[in-house]
């Protein structure tokens, strides 16, 4: 069946959402504008920045040199270009948040019995850009532990043929379903909310998105927009720059289905109704550190690398200085040395970035244990799956809400019972050792384990998956004998 222009539409929507950068020409000041950016976004942004520029390595921070690099004041233009086109960032923030991030999902999440096949089929892409939803958990929760918090927006494509809402045969027809939309911390500039039954509720929802169009044969041009959203309704302002000022228009506005907004955000590290801290802001503080410790010290071991003659009772004139080459001093109280560094200061700078890594694995552990025992146990402890209150197991069960919640919004669209879903508490892999596999398999092929037991061993082991068919296998077994296994 062909893709309709609504569906296209829809992905071109999932896929345009591009990341600005923060501190974006046009942005913020204006209240009468729609990009108008709230008091709580502007005072959050600081953090989101430098977490955003630690996360982007070498090449960000060098772009940022300004602000986590500068210049020396007595430091000449050519050296300090040297200087920072030697610095290499140790990617310590990196690695800690996908390592955190691959513990909470190194187990897809699960769908319990009963979820309608509509919405299994859905979760196989299910922001219409080729997503499943494992991945699309992923990378939002990846972005939440960078930012603090990430949103996720449910959408669903509209019908422009028609004026009323389309019917069941309809949606078959063209290939319409809900789809979902991840949108940075960094992104949602303005909202609005107001307390229902102790909850805030949404009544006002406003984020900038970068929308890329083609112009010519070849050629591309990014559009910057902001979508505002209220309950039952959108519009779309698109902004083109002249004379010195931003002009916003409105592009397209519409109803939508639902009374309320279907917006969602996913918290790593709550402060506030809409607020958060990035979870690993000392970390990411404790990564420029070791950046301006180690670049200072590369530049110290390139000065002390370098001996320097020194000459005394001899004109410099007639001195001839290098490899394969003779050192003639005509008068006898001449004296010609190397001055060279005695390599203290160096010792003491290896010592500081020892101490740098050190904080900085230890402020990624503290995220593995319980809050009120990080400070004894953080270096010298490993995950423990008994301690449910660890700061990773309550971002795990912060994950499971979120996507649960996006489910509900999901069946609503689809009018059917909402699925529901588990995501992974246990951040301790398990997996077997070679050793133990091979011994286990010469068990079985001696006859000393039933083939039962070393399924059941493997799926403790995490080599085969919890829904593996134990009596299809031993069907496929059977007329391929004992050898398969003894080899």
């Amino acid at each position: 069946m062909p893709i309709s222009n609504d569906l296209k539409d829809a992905i071109k929507h999932a896929e345009g959402v591009r990341y600005i950068k923060i501190d974006g020409a046009g942005f913020g000041n204006d209240p009468t504008n729609p990009d108008y950016q709230s008091e709580s976004y502007v005072d959050q942004m600081p953090d989101v920045s430098l977490c955003r520029e630690v996360y982007g390595g070498t090449k960000t921070m060098r772009e940022c040199a300004e602000r986590y690099l500068p210049q020396g004041v007595h430091e000449h233009d050519d050296e300090y270009k040297e200087r920072l086109n030697r610095a290499t960032l140790y990617p310590a923030f990196e690695r800690t948040v996908h390592g955190l991030v691959g513990m909470i999902l190194r187990k897809d999440p699960m769908f319990e019995d009963g979820a309608p096949d509509v919405v299994l089929e859905d979760a196989k892409n299910v922001d219409l850009a080729g997503r499943p939803l494992s991945v699309f958990a992923r990378d939002l929760a990846i972005d939440a532990m960078i930012d603090g918090h990430a949103w996720a927006l449910v959408e669903y494509p509209r019908i422009t043929e028609y004026n009323t809402p389309a019917s069941l045969a309809d949606e078959r027809e063209r290939g319409l379903r809900p789809y979902w939309c991840a949108i940075k911390k960094a992104d949602a500039l303005n909202w609005r909310y107001e307390m229902r039954d102790g909850r805030p509720v949404l009544t006002m929802f406003v984020y900038r998105e970068s929308v890329v169009e083609p112009v010519g044969a070849f050629g591309e041009e990014v559009k910057e927009r902001v979508r505002v959203l209220t309950p039952g309704a959108f519009e779309v302002w698109e902004r083109a720059d002249g004379q010195g000022q931003s002009q916003w228009t409105l592009i397209d506005e519409g109803a939508t289905s639902l009374e309320y907004i279907p917006v969602a955000p996913f918290y790593t590290n709550r402060t506030g109704h809409f607020e958060s801290k990035p979870p690993l802001l000392g970390l990411a503080y404790e990564n420029v550190n070791h950046w301006q410790t180690r670049s200072d010290r590369q530049y110290a071991l390139k000065f002390a690398g370098s001996p320097f003659p020194v000459f005394s009772g001899a004109d410099p004139q007639n001195v001839e200085w290098g490899m394969s080459r003779a050192l003639f001093l005509p008068d006898s109280d001449a004296n010609a040395q190397l001055l060279e560094s005695s390599g203290a200061s160096l010792q003491a700078s290896r010592e500081e970035l020892q101490d740098i890594e050190a904080r900085m694995a230890s402020l990624g552990l503290q995220m593995l244990v319980r809050e009120t025992r990080a400070a004894e146990t953080a270096q010298a402890k490993l995950i423990d799956k008994a301690e449910s209150d660890s700061a990773l197991s309550v971002i795990s069960r912060g994950l499971e809400g979120f996507l649960n919640h996006l489910l509900e919004i999901h069946a609503t669209y689809r009018n059917i019972e909402p699925a529901r879903l588990t995501v992974n508490r246990d951040f301790n892999s398990q997996q077997m050792e070679p050793s133990l596999i091979r011994e286990i398999r010469g068990m079985v092929a001696d006859g000393q384990l039933p083939m039962e037991d070393m399924w059941s061993l493997l799926q403790a082991g995490e080599l085969l998956p919890p829904t593996f068919d134990v009596e299809l296998a031993q069907e496929r077994l059977l007329g391929d004998g004992p050898a398969l296994l003894g080899g």
